[in-house]
């Protein structure tokens, strides 16, 4: 049994188009279009010459007619099936064979029949394309891009809707800016006159640049200035700023972890001081219940006897030490001031001090 070859057909277009296809497929048909122009010039000039055979006055036998009218044929016949590259047609496989069909069968189809023909395809095609729903369309631009199918639909000459298409797309640009890099690029015919467009719109200096942006732009600008594709360019800046707003959020991610961390150390911290605080208070409750107390200076632990009265009260040795650390600051510049400093610290003949074995006076004595 012979094997049997398969031939995987060519996938058509992807509407809508990608910006550089629909870009190089609008340069090609004026550029095919002005060719088309002067071929059809030429060969009436010829025609008007001596050179070009006699008309015999009749048109199906003439050798003049039948001449002038197979090059007219051959000459939109290369417009409209041209082999060349990003033709609006290239992709069109379907409409290619049967457009190339009505050309074999000049007796069944005359160039008016290929003309509608084309002419229906070529609406079908833009529709597909401008008038297809984008993500993020607003209200606005979905209307416009209906009107445009329907007028398309209803025949309307294309360059009208066409022009009236990017009057509305100028209209519902949300910048100024927008508006007028889509009409510069609209007024070139190569993908040289579009370069330093680009290079404007993306990658223009400012004046607030970081240094990182302004490596940034240097680096695609010079990429436009190599010719690379503009689809190329814009997903390699896309892909880099993406990355970019990753790297940014892993690093903001890292912090705000750090930071639960930190507050998680700080609530533990601050709730085992809470429970001993709440351990002194509940020993401080069960000393007065058995009438003690412990000593009111901050770093001593001692208990005494309170007994006597609900008076703070301090044990002898921090009193004492207390007491002991403010003669040691003063120093009295002369005599009267020493005296006056005996009498500022002299201790109350009613002050008590409580000692463990109960409650002692305390004297002060000058000296």
């Amino acid at each position: 049994m012979e094997a049997t070859t398969f031939e995987l057909r060519p996938t058509g277009p992807v509407y809508p188009l990608p910006f550089d296809q629909r870009l190089a497929q609008g340069d090609n048909y004026r550029k095919d279009k002005e060719i088309l122009e002067k071929t059809l010039q030429s060969i009436h000039n010829f025609y008007k010459t001596p050179y070009a055979s006699a008309h015999t006055g009749e048109h199906l036998d003439c050798e003049r007619c039948i001449g002038l009218k197979r090059q007219v044929k051959q000459a939109y016949r290369e417009w409209y099936l041209s082999e060349e590259p990003d033709r609006w047609y290239s992709r069109l496989f379907d409409y290619r064979t049967e457009l190339q069909a009505m050309f074999e069968k000049p007796d069944e189809y005359d160039l008016a029949a290929i003309h509608q023909r084309a002419d229906t395809e070529l609406r079908s095609h833009l529709k597909r394309d401008i008038c297809a729903h984008a993500p993020g369309d607003t209200d606005e631009v979905t209307g416009y891009k209906l009107i445009a199918a329907r007028e398309l639909d209803e025949g309307k000459p294309i360059p009208e809707v066409l022009g009236a298409y990017l009057e509305n797309q100028f209209k519902s640009c949300p910048s100024s800016d927008l508006a007028d890099f889509i009409r510069e690029l609209n007024a070139t015919t190569s993908d040289e006159e579009r370069i330093p467009i680009y290079i404007r719109f993306y990658c223009a200096d400012l004046w607030a640049d970081s240094s990182n942006i302004k490596n940034f732009k240097a680096k695609y600008s010079r990429m436009f200035e190599q010719g690379i594709p503009h689809d190329t360019v814009v997903a390699a800046m896309r892909k880099e700023i993406s990355a970019s707003r990753e790297v940014e959020i892993s690093d903001l991610q890292r912090r705000l972890n750090e930071l639960n961390l930190a507050q998680s150390a700080h609530l533990k911290a601050k709730a085992k001081k809470a429970e001993k605080d709440q351990m002194k208070d509940q020993r401080n409750m069960s000393l007065v219940e058995i009438g003690k107390a412990v000593c009111a200076y901050d770093e001593c632990s001692k208990n005494i006897d309170s007994g006597v009265g609900d008076e703070v009260v301090q044990c002898v040795e921090c009193y004492t030490s207390n007491l002991g650390a403010h003669r040691q600051e003063y120093h009295p510049m002369d005599d009267g001031q020493g005296q006056e400093f005996l009498e500022f610290f002299r201790v109350p003949e009613d002050l008590h001090v409580v000692t463990e074995n109960g409650f002692e006076d305390v004297e002060m004595k000058e000296g």
